[in-house]
């Protein structure tokens, strides 16, 4: 059978334990709030930094930072939060003067980090979300003193202000040497493969393939010239083979006449007989008869059939005959001594013609090598050609790809410049402070008044878990239901327990001693405090600003 507590039960074991009830509370409750008064205020200074859009838009002139928002925010606090620059923030605000703990800078530097911070605003409200874009950000720096909290803020925006316009500024002029050395490369490629083709144009000019037009002209004027030179050099052989046969002719005629001054039928020759024709007749008549031969042969042969280069050739011979048989007559009576120094005057003509036309021929024959020799180079040429074109086809390509790099570099490079001169006007996107760190009036933590409020209901919970606790460890048996439960017999009565008045005035005497005494410690803690640690009205006043 289990004994059942009943309120007057509970209120019995509040009066015989009270003590155990009350001590915890005052202790909890005295450490509560002297944490709550002891715990030095922290203060925080936030300056907020707007990110400001491009005053001249993206379409008409692009800059050369184009990472989000937010990744250059978190790479500026890396640069800003470096060891080098806390430290010396710490060193210039000596922020850590007369902390133990912090006893090198490695451990300033930790807190520092500890104390500083930066959070994002973006555009939905959130803080620090990939993916969203940040509008602002909120640079923080928590400490016990709120001027040095401001200073060290102020210290920590100005380092993000700076960084940005320097970072920014430094991408620009990077970006802008970068192309130009860019550029200088390929105009410096650019210029040699111009060289190249120059030289190499230079070294085939006769074989490029913008003459070759000019060439096939030249070709066939050349190939003209070479047959209209060849049908000249075959006409004037002609007429040569033409001379040499009328000077054998007329030397034919020269010898006979010189062998008729000795001849005894000169007179009869000359002079004929009467009733008979001439000798010059008859040779007249047979060279007319010749001649209509001659016209009858050309009209159905040409020039150079046999039958016609044979009846020229009597021809000539006959009127050499007859040319020279007036002069036999005419010196039929001059000396014997005048035989050898008779000169045929047409005979000289002819020499002259023949040597005229064999210097003729000689030297349109003399063009003609000169001119087949041009035709051949020019062929050669021609031939060329084509592996010339292949090698400028190659080499204009390089040309042309080099000079598009370039092209293309070159307008990057102008587009960078104008990107620098936008970042060092400040025209692109920049941090704007738009509420700088101002001196906290208050602290944000403890907060004293909920850490009492918690003081409170933890002593109350220490006071009713003492009572139970040492009810747990007491094990005698306190009224009828306990001693039920213990012998499993149901007593007949309850006698209830009789106080004296002896014991009733001994309780009354340790009470109000216990009391003194509590009285006498906190006076002399109070006199304690006051003489050696602080004034009281002092105390008094920095307890309620803390409150």
């Amino acid at each position: 059978m289990e004994s059942e507590f009943h309120l007057s039960e509970y209120i019995s074991i509040l009066k015989r334990r009270y003590i155990y009830l009350i001590l915890p509370f005052l202790i909890v409750l005295g450490g509560s709030v002297a944490v709550a008064v002891l715990m030095p205020p922290v203060y925080q200074s936030s300056g907020t930094i707007l990110i400001e859009s491009p005053q001249i838009p993206d379409e008409m002139i692009r800059s050369t930072v184009t990472s989000l928002a937010s990744e250059r925010i978190e790479i500026i606090t890396q640069r800003v939060m470096t060891r080098a620059n806390l430290y010396r923030i710490s060193e210039k605000f000596k922020i850590f003067e007369g902390d133990d703990e912090v006893d090198s800078t490695t451990k300033a530097v930790q807190k520092m980090r500890e104390l500083a911070s930066v959070e994002f605003i973006s555009s939905d409200g959130g803080k620090k979300r990939r993916g969203v874009v940040a509008i602002a950000f909120k640079v923080s720096f928590e400490h016990r003193r709120p001027e040095i909290t401001t200073r060290v803020a102020n210290e920590l925006v100005t380092l993000f202000l700076d960084e940005n316009v320097r970072t920014r500024t430094a991408r620009a002029s990077e970006t802008t040497e970068f192309l130009n050395q860019e550029a200088t490369k390929l105009e410096r490629s650019l210029q040699g493969i111009e060289d190249k083709i120059a030289k190499y144009k230079q070294e085939n000019a006769s074989a490029l393939p913008e003459h070759l037009d000019l060439r096939l002209q030249m070709r066939d004027r050349s190939e003209s010239e070479y047959k209209e030179l060849d049908r000249e050099i075959k006409a004037l052989q002609e007429e040569r083979r033409y001379l040499e046969i009328e000077l054998a002719g007329l030397k034919a005629g020269y010898r006979s006449r010189l062998s008729a001054f000795d001849s005894p039928q000169f007179n009869s020759a000359s002079t004929g007989r009467p009733g008979e024709p001439s000798e010059r007749d008859r040779l007249i008549k047979r060279l007319e008869e010749m001649e209509g031969q001659l016209t009858e042969a050309k009209q159905r042969y040409a020039d150079t059939h046999p039958d016609v280069k044979r009846l020229m050739i009597a021809v000539v011979e006959m009127r050499g005959q007859v040319r020279a048989l007036p002069e036999l007559i005419e010196q039929s009576s001059k000396s014997e001594a005048a035989k050898s120094d008779i000169v045929d005057p047409i005979m000289a003509t002819v020499e002259a013609k023949m040597s005229s036309t064999y210097s003729r021929i000689e030297s349109l024959q003399e063009q003609k090598n000169e001119l087949k020799a041009r035709i051949t180079e020019i062929e050669t040429m021609i031939i060329q050609t084509p592996q010339v074109e292949r090698a400028l086809t190659t080499l204009t390509r390089d040309h042309e790809n080099a000079k598009r790099k370039y092209d293309e570099i070159r307008a990057k490079q102008m587009q960078a410049e104008l990107s620098k001169s936008l970042e060092e006007d400040r025209k692109a996107e920049r941090f704007v402070l738009l509420e700088p760190p101002v001196l906290p009036d208050e602290p944000i933590r403890p907060n004293r008044k909920k850490m009492m409020a918690l003081g409170v209901v933890l002593s109350m919970a220490a006071g009713g878990g003492g009572i139970f606790l040492v009810e747990m460890i007491d094990g005698s048996i306190r009224g009828a239901a306990s001693l039920a439960a213990v012998t499993k017999l149901q007593p007949l009565a309850s006698i209830p327990y009789i106080v004296t008045t002896r014991e009733a005035r001994r309780r009354k005497r340790v009470k109000v001693m216990l009391l003194l005494v509590l009285v006498v410690l906190a006076i002399a803690a109070l006199v304690l405090f006051h003489n050696f640690y602080m004034p009281l009205d002092i105390a008094f006043y920095k307890v309620l600003a803390r409150f």
